[in-house]
Formats: C-alpha cells, structure tokens, sequence
C-alpha cells in the first residue's frame, strides 16, 4: 500500500515539505499522486466513496491498472462508469480497476475485459508455475487492447509468468 498524502496536499497543486519527500523518495510515483487528487476531489459530492482504498496503481503501456481494497473497484468507476470515464481523460490512458484479493479468475476476468476468458489453467513445472489464459482470437482481432498489454499488465498484477493461448 502506497503511503498516505495530506489532505490540504490533495486539494493543491502544490506539495508540503512532507509530502514532496514522499514522490521524491519515489514511495508514490506522479500518476498515484494524480489518481489520488482525482479520487479526493471526487470524494467532497459523493459520500458513498469516502472510505476507497488505493492499494497500488501500475503503468504498463497505454493501461493504467488501479489495485484497490475488496468492494472498492464499483465505487471508483461510478454509475455508469462516470468516474473512471472522467479520470481516463484526464490521464489520457485507459484505466482498469481490480481488487486486491479477489479471486484469481475474476481477476483476470477483469483484467482482460472487454475479452471474455474461455479457460485458466495453472502449469507447473521445475521451473516454478505459469499461469496460462485461453481467450478468442476473433475477439482478439477486434479488441481495443492488444495482447502486450494484456500480458505485461497481468505480470505486474499477478506476479507470475503468464502465458496467453488464442483459440
């Protein structure tokens, strides 16, 4: 979990002595820091998320992958997806949420959306475990998110080797 930013910070442009040696330190990069102002802001005219959990925030390519606490990932997208729509544009990337603790197969799921997961299957072999996911190729070929990005996110997520089957 990354550490906590002061509030009068969150509201600012501007960082405290504090804080500053917290990005300087690079405890928090500059992207969590602009996914945390975004979510303070939020916050003030929607009580209903006043209690989110930022666990992590990766960036890999053109997705940016915010981990939260279990049951906070539909308050971060809002109704209708307002507030991830809001912070995509803002970042100018495409944002997934996933929750930390989830299970490994809604994980993925989520992870790989808007592909649909057609089978997950765990390999071991002396060289440790790999985890290898089985999506369509004809959804593939149509999806805004290309394979590399799917890989190398799951890796950062997952911790593991991954490997994708087409069928």
């Amino acid at each position: 979990m990354s550490p906590d930013i002061c509030e009068v910070c969150l509201k600012s442009s501007m960082l405290c002595p504090a804080c500053q040696k917290i990005v300087d330190d690079g405890s928090i990069s500059e992207l969590e820091l602009s996914i945390k102002r975004f979510i303070h802001s939020i916050k003030e005219n929607n009580p209903s998320i006043q209690d989110i959990q930022v666990h992590e925030v990766i960036d890999s390519d053109g997705i940016v992958t915010i981990l939260t606490g279990k049951g906070d990932a539909g308050k971060i997208i809002g109704k209708g997806g307002k507030f991830i729509k809001g912070l995509s544009k803002d970042l100018g990337k495409r944002v997934k949420v996933l929750e930390s603790g989830a299970d490994l197969k809604s994980t993925v799921q989520n992870a790989i959306l808007p592909l649909r997961l057609l089978g997950l299957n765990v390999l071991y072999s002396q060289g440790g475990e790999r985890l290898k996911i089985r999506i369509s190729a004809s959804q593939l070929k149509h999806s805004p998110v290309k394979l590399n990005e799917i890989i190398k996110t799951l890796r950062l997520v997952l911790k593991r080797d991954i490997e994708i089957s087409q069928e």
